[in-house]
């Protein structure tokens, strides 16, 4: 087995080339990491099947015709499940009792996001929980959001960006006097 490697660097804008290149060289199949890769991969390629390894809604994102016959070339796995996301907040509710402010990291235009979030939504009017949703586009948006979650004082952060989500984390990785803004 050959393993054809390409990494965009965190540079999105840079799939499109990435999957074509790997059409060209007659890849047997191509893997993916996430939506963004998936549908650079998805209009390079109607025939070389495709892997996902994650994606929220592959149905909503118009990768598959539905989870039980997924149709054309894309298979792979979905964690279709945005009512996840309530169930989330009430077990970060249970383990620090006084929240009352959360932010929300998340990119609005990945599929699934939207429907996850008003799920968040419904467990934080039923927990009085204010919620703050930040919206990430890209990477050079995660310090304005956390200077805007200092701003708006919350007290725990979640996350939906998956495409971001070990940027966030190393951004979140702080030592115990540090500021938000440091």
């Amino acid at each position: 087995m050959i393993i054809e490697w390409r990494w965009a660097e965190g540079k999105f804008e840079r799939l499109p080339e990435l999957a074509a290149d790997l059409v060209r060289v007659g890849v047997d199949v191509i893997v993916t990491g996430g939506p963004q890769a998936t549908r650079p991969a998805r209009d390079a390629t109607s025939t070389v099947p495709i892997v996902m390894g994650f994606d929220n809604d592959p149905v909503g994102a118009g990768f598959i015709v539905s989870l039980a016959r997924p149709g054309r070339n894309i298979t792979g796995l979905s964690s279709q499940a945005p009512e996840i996301t309530g169930k989330q907040l009430e077990l970060l509710r249970e383990i620090v009792p006084r929240l009352s402010r959360v932010a929300v990291l998340g990119n609005s235009a990945e599929p699934g996001n939207a429907a996850a979030l008003g799920q968040i939504e419904l467990a934080a009017r039923a927990l009085g929980i204010q919620l703050q949703h930040l919206d990430l586009r890209d990477s050079k948006d995660i310090d304005a959001a956390f200077r805007a979650a200092t701003r708006g004082r919350a007290e725990a952060l979640m996350t939906f960006s998956t495409s971001r989500r070990k940027t966030v984390c190393r951004r979140c990785t702080r030592t115990p006097n540090s500021s938000p803004t440091d």
